[in-house]
């Protein structure tokens, strides 16, 4: 009888060891199941696309460079700012537009007439066209500070106009360029007969 009893002891003791095992193998793996888990990829750097949708701002930190491969494509009402500093300023290509700056078209040059000061100081460049329909003249571009001449910036020969309606159609033209030396170009001609002509500044 009694090795009878010490069998059915040591079966309820294997049968109790063997329920907590398996306990305690069900609560590691609920455990396993429930706790999330980082990992990154081959390399530490690989990863997959990330879509952000309905998201108004996304903040970038301490990221130098941001590479875009594909076109953006901003809704309207939409804003982009960009910050400039001394230390890292933005270089802005300057539009190159052309305004013209004054223009005196159908004048009558007569001797030491004063065509008028022109105000270049907005422009880095001015070209000079003059077109004559008389005999040969001059034109003298003089300039000018605080209302007085400084001296001459160029003096234009402007040849004759042609007699022949096939050569121009009976003018004659002549263009120069100049860097602005100065704000203020006063224009005025030496002809010595009254002379048609146009006269057109334009300043970039």
């Amino acid at each position: 009888m009694q090795p009878i009893r010490k069998e059915k002891t040591a079966l309820v003791k294997i049968r109790n060891l063997f329920c907590v095992l398996l306990g305690t193998a069900m609560l590691v793996a609920l455990i396993a199941a429930i706790t999330p888990v980082s990992r990154q990829g081959q390399g530490g750097n690989s990863g997959k696309d990330v879509n952000v949708v309905n998201t108004p701002n996304v903040n970038v930190v301490n990221t130098p460079n941001v590479n875009v491969t594909n076109p953006i494509t901003l809704s309207a009402g939409t804003s982009v700012d960009v910050s400039s500093s001394a230390s890292n300023p933005i270089f802005v290509r300057e539009m190159q537009t052309t305004a013209v700056a004054f223009q005196s078209l159908d004048t009558s040059f007569s001797a030491l007439q004063n065509l008028g000061d022109i105000d270049v100081s907005p422009y880095r460049q001015i070209r000079v066209v003059v077109q004559n329909q008389g005999a040969p003249f001059s034109l003298t571009l003089t300039l000018v500070e605080a209302g007085r001449s400084i001296g001459n910036l160029d003096v234009i020969d402007v040849p004759g106009a042609c007699p022949d309606v096939s050569c121009g159609n009976g003018r004659a033209s002549v263009t120069r360029v100049y860097e602005v030396p100065g704000r203020t170009i006063r224009l005025s001609s030496n002809a010595d007969r009254r002379i048609k002509g146009d006269v057109v500044i334009f300043g970039r």
